[in-house]
């Protein structure tokens, strides 16, 4: 799936994903269509989050109203993390480093 596609499939998520978790995805999409790999699906979350999955590398990115968690599947057992958001529209650092496996390779 393309980066620009991210928005369009949440959108047609559920309307339980309110509008601070869309705005989490809105930034990490920006960031990320200049430096990760696209990802390879967009799913619902239980909580309601989404989450943004990629088959190569095996990661996922699930996003929360308020934070992300990194599950690294490269790994066993995966490597999971948590983030919050300090400010609305920013990406925690440490997030955007454990992101470094998908980076585009420049």
């Amino acid at each position: 799936m393309k980066w620009e596609k991210v928005l369009e499939a949440v959108e047609h998520l559920s309307e339980r994903i309110d509008i601070v978790t869309k705005s989490a995805v809105a930034s990490l999409v920006s960031y990320g269509s200049a430096n990760f790999v696209s990802p390879s699906e967009i799913l619902e979350g239980v909580f309601p989050t989404v989450r943004i999955i990629w088959d190569d590398p095996p990661m996922e990115v699930e996003v929360f109203n308020g934070s992300f968690e990194t599950y690294d599947f490269r790994v066993t057992p995966a490597g999971i993390e948590s983030f919050d958001v300090v400010e609305i529209g920013q990406l925690p650092y440490a997030f955007i480093q454990s992101l470094d496996p998908l980076r585009l390779d420049l």
